[in-house]
């Protein structure tokens, strides 16, 4: 792919033409996170059919390794297999320790959760 049609060089450094033949025009927050799109869409083109199925398989597994795990120390609302995620309380945690200063010390560790409710 050449970005020459989009691009054009000039003394002050470069600068994208926004308006060709070849192109589908701006892209606005109305279409979305479009560099998102893109990333998602080639990691599943990457893995193929059958690495998106097994990629699937093995969240579902941690998940589920994770809520077996962690159901001894924390309040588990909901004990049952679960999918890709699963749902802890802070309900019974001393201290006056918090669902979000457990988030934030999660993140203290390199992992971050995409879904944080607060009871």
């Amino acid at each position: 792919i050449s970005l020459n049609p989009f691009i054009i060089a000039t003394e002050q450094g470069f600068v994208c033409r926004e308006k060709t033949n070849n192109s589908i025009g701006r892209i606005k927050c109305f279409w979305g996170n479009f560099g998102v799109i893109v990333r998602a869409y080639a990691y599943i083109l990457a893995l193929g059919a059958e690495g998106l199925k097994r990629v699937g398989q093995i969240a579902v597994l941690n998940a589920n390794y994770l809520r077996v795990l962690l159901k001894e120390k924390y309040h588990l609302p909901y004990d049952r297999i679960c999918q890709h995620e699963f749902v802890l309380s802070d309900r019974g945690i001393e201290n006056n320790i918090t669902t979000e200063d457990i988030a934030k010390r999660i993140l203290d560790y390199g992992l971050y959760g995409k879904k944080l409710e607060v009871e």
